[in-house]
Parts: C-alpha cells; structure tokens; sequence
C-alpha cells in the first residue's frame, strides 16, 4: 500500500490478515540491524511459510539500510535472495511444497525449485 503516513496503511494491512485468517510478521529492529539480520528474519519467514502463509509486512521504517529495498524487490521478481539457503536447507523446504503440490494435481512437482 502507499499512502501518506498516518492514512491507515498499517492498521489496514492487519484488518486485511485478520480477515483472512493470516497472520502478521514484520521485522524487528534492534541496534546494529544489518543484511546478515534481515536475511535471518527473511528465513525465519520463509520456514514459517511453508507450513503456513503470512502477510509479511515491511514499511519505510525497516529500511535500515538502501540496499534492503534492493533484496525486497528480489523476492518480489524472483521468491528468494540467491545464496539464502544452501541446496540441502533448499531441499528440506521444498519437500513438504512438492508433496503438496502432487496432492494438488500439479504437474512436474518434482522439477520445481
């Protein structure tokens, strides 16, 4: 969403999860919040995702630093920031999506990564 501040944003964005039944998660910063911090957070997000989706909430407060926005818009063209997971951390998160996926009707489920 994009507005001024004070419009509602927030507030909105969390009546929108509650009505769907989702659940919030938002960064927390801390003093000396950096790159190896959000990609921590960004895993911690993804692992909770795979059992269940979240609205992941990120305002212009989070961006600690410039380069966050660069690694924002590389999950939104590509789902992952290249280099996040190792192939076998890769392999167990994936796992449970193919078998789901197969349950769905999804073809070439096994291809996917």
């Amino acid at each position: 969403m994009i507005g001024v501040g004070g419009s509602g944003k927030t507030s909105t964005c969390r009546l929108a999860a509650f009505s769907s039944g989702l659940r919030m998660f938002t960064l927390t910063l801390a003093r000396n919040y950096d790159v190896e911090a959000l990609i921590e957070n960004l895993r911690e997000l993804f692992d909770q995702c795979v059992v269940k989706p979240k609205v992941f909430m990120f305002n212009d407060s989070h961006v600690v630093q410039e380069n966050f926005l660069e690694m924002i818009n590389t999950i939104l063209t590509n789902g992952v920031i290249q280099g996040m997971y190792n192939d076998g951390e890769k392999e167990e998160l994936m796992r449970p999506l193919r078998s789901d996926m197969k349950k769905e009707g999804i073809k070439n489920a096994e291809e996917w990564n």
